[in-house]
């Protein structure tokens, strides 16, 4: 399957480009030609590691199948994000009907003629909305990560063992919400106070007036989006060692 979706892949590049350049349009047919090339030369960069991607993606599958309770945790958090994600937006929409001040506001912007009053009050509430939207969103996606993580790390461990569990996926799900739990909400702050500064420097560099200052905040922005990635790769690892061996998260951090 791998190698058949790679080889349509490739394929399917070469056919659109063709089919651009068929029709005059020759910057799209060289870029999906280029695309074509460069997906050609990774199959022949990858190919001596398929094998190996077609165990683990065999692995993988199998795993699912006998423990089809890991797909339920997917689409139970998805649900709960969903959940959550409509009940945030109500709470903005009612913090900004409960602090909007700009009725009594007697500051007249005089570029655009417009009521012009610092609020900040809402700022403070918008704020706090903002950063625990981050924050419980990275919970519930990491206690999902955490639950299935458990559930494979079982099957490792102690399958065709006396130990093994018929239904590990509950008690995965129990050590990700109780002994691992705070492990997961440290490392979900770490991510939530990055996006919550990267927000405010967004909001920030969209209301000044000043190129540089835009430059400068968008700049700040790209430099917290390395930070990011740096801690989403090694929280991936970190929240895997905390399922399997229920240790602390700054622990698994030194010693990854």
């Amino acid at each position: 399957m791998i190698k058949i979706s790679w080889v349509f892949s490739i394929l399917l590049y070469f056919v659109t480009a063709a089919y651009y350049i068929y029709r005059g349009i020759y910057f799209a047919g060289v870029i999906f030609g280029i695309f074509g090339i460069f997906y050609a030369m990774t199959w022949w960069w990858w190919r001596s590691r398929l094998p190996f991607a077609v165990i683990m993606l065999e692995t993988v599958t199998g795993v699912t199948r006998k423990y089809p309770g890991t797909i339920l945790i997917g689409v139970a958090g998805l649900i709960i994000q969903v959940a959550y994600s409509v009940w945030w937006v109500i709470t903005v929409v009612g913090a900004f009907q409960l602090f909007d001040s700009s009725a009594n506001c007697t500051t007249i912007d005089p570029r655009t003629r417009q009521p012009n009053c610092t609020n900040y009050a809402l700022i403070g509430i918008m704020l706090f909305l903002v950063f625990s939207f981050y924050w419980t969103s990275q919970v519930i996606k990491t206690v999902g990560h955490v639950t299935v993580s458990g559930v494979f790390a079982t099957f490792y461990f102690l399958e065709g063992t006396p130990m093994a569990s018929k239904s590990p996926t509950f008690s995965a799900l129990g050590r990700a919400l109780t002994t691992s739990f705070g492990s997961i909400c440290f490392g979900s702050l770490i991510i939530a106070v990055i996006q919550t500064i990267k927000a405010i420097l967004r909001s920030l560099a969209n209301d000044t007036d000043s190129a540089c200052g835009a430059f400068m905040a968008m700049c700040a922005v790209c430099f917290l989006d390395c930070i990011e990635g740096l801690v989403e790769y090694f929280n991936h690892y970190a929240y895997t060692e905390v399922a399997i061996y229920v240790k602390w998260h700054v622990y698994m951090h030194r010693k990854l």
